[in-house]
């Protein structure tokens, strides 16, 4: 878990803006973090969202894909080795 300005560094750093997020996550928001599936259930229940009104991608099958997909949300492994490409990633967001 990180503050908040991390992962806004981070994404900045992979060329993504916090503009292109309704929402990014941190400790000082969140009573869980990932893997904890109440981490998911968390959000889901902040912003009043069905598991099927959601998709989820992340890097680590672990710690990001099972625990999302334990709770029903339709989850995508971003990885060179076994999942999607990162551009794959944005060829589903831009098709939503």
């Amino acid at each position: 878990m990180f503050p908040r300005i991390a992962y806004i560094n981070r994404a900045i750093y992979n060329d993504l803006k916090e503009e292109y997020f309704d929402e990014v996550t941190s400790y000082d928001l969140y009573h869980y973090a990932k893997p904890n599936p109440k981490y998911y259930q968390e959000i889901l229940s902040r912003h009043n969202l069905k598991v099927d009104e959601v998709i989820f991608f992340g890097n680590s099958k672990k710690h990001d894909i099972d625990p999302a997909s334990s709770i029903g949300i339709k989850s995508y492994l971003v990885h060179d080795e076994g999942g999607i490409s990162f551009k794959e990633m944005l060829e589903i967001i831009k098709a939503i």
